[in-house]
């Protein structure tokens, strides 16, 4: 039985009341959405008996792979930036640099605005680093000011975000020396 005929025999259903207008309704829809709409014959093949099914799924399933592949490229990009990099990742490029050390795992990077010890001497590049390292990673500017208003009575001190820690010491013989470490 096609889905016309079984159409009609539900329409004889409602009429004679076995059926309500609702049920016939929702049996129509069901029918008439299962069923495969056919392509007008063109005039070329008026005379071919191959008729070709007219596919209205396919908007369907491009929409549904389209949805998919968004939606993979919204979790990839979260689960990127969510990653925790490593030092040797982000600042792996003056890690050679003699006033930077970065652990061999990544977890921490020293910066010392005196590697030598050397009285009265700052590498300002350090110190510059430092303060760039800082609001790369997310602290406040205050972290700064307290780094820079630190004397060597304050032993070390700390801050720390959700991601990373910073602490920090100064000496006037050995300078100041910071420690960022990934939490």
């Amino acid at each position: 039985m096609n889905n016309v005929e079984e159409l009609k025999k539900y329409k004889e259903l409602l009429d004679s009341g076995v059926i309500n207008q609702e049920e016939f309704e929702s049996k129509k829809s069901e029918l008439l959405t299962g069923s495969l709409n056919y392509d007008d014959r063109s005039e070329e093949n008026e005379n071919s008996s191959v008729v070709k099914p007219k596919n209205k799924k396919v908007p369907l399933i491009v929409g549904i792979a389209v949805g998919v592949i968004a939606i993979a490229v919204v979790l990839t990009l979260v689960f990127a930036r969510s990653k925790k990099k490593d030092f040797n990742d982000m600042y792996g490029d003056f890690g050679g640099e003699k006033w930077c050390t970065i652990a061999s795992d990544g977890s921490y990077m020293k910066i010392d605005t005196n590697p030598y010890d050397i009285e009265d001497h700052v590498e300002y590049s350090a110190w510059n680093k430092i303060k760039s390292v800082c609001k790369e990673l997310g602290f406040p500017d205050s972290v700064i000011a307290k780094m820079e208003s630190t004397n060597s009575l304050a032993g070390r001190q700390s801050e720390s975000n959700d991601k990373y820690e910073v602490s920090w010491t100064y000496h006037p013989d050995n300078g100041m020396e910071v420690i960022f470490t990934i939490k």
